[in-house]
């Protein structure tokens, strides 16, 4: 029953996450650099360089990454986002640790 529970969910998240580019069980910090990342490839005044469809092609991108990550945004409490970004911490101490052994 979980695990049905969670194929649901991962299969809510993925037009969202193909939206950013981003695999759906991605953490909220993967989350948050792909959305950066997508905005600057369709910056509207790049667009405009490139003729008036482009532009409106931009901005509907634009969009729907905005949408992604309002979703996303929205999955993640902040003591989720805290959480992951501690573990995240811990992760690389250990491999800052592991780094420091070797040599």
């Amino acid at each position: 029953m979980e695990q049905q529970r969670l194929q649901q969910i991962l299969e809510l998240r993925r037009p969202y996450a193909k939206c950013l580019g981003v695999p759906p069980d991605a953490d909220f910090a993967t989350i948050k650099q792909a959305y950066q990342q997508r905005l600057t490839e369709y910056q509207a005044n790049q667009a405009a360089a490139l003729g008036e469809d482009f532009r409106r092609l931009a901005e509907e991108k634009t969009k729907a990454i905005h949408e992604a990550y309002k979703f996303f945004e929205n999955l993640f409490s902040p003591e989720e986002y805290k959480r992951q970004k501690e573990e995240e911490k811990r992760r690389r101490e250990i491999e800052e640790e592991k780094r420091r052994r070797e040599i």
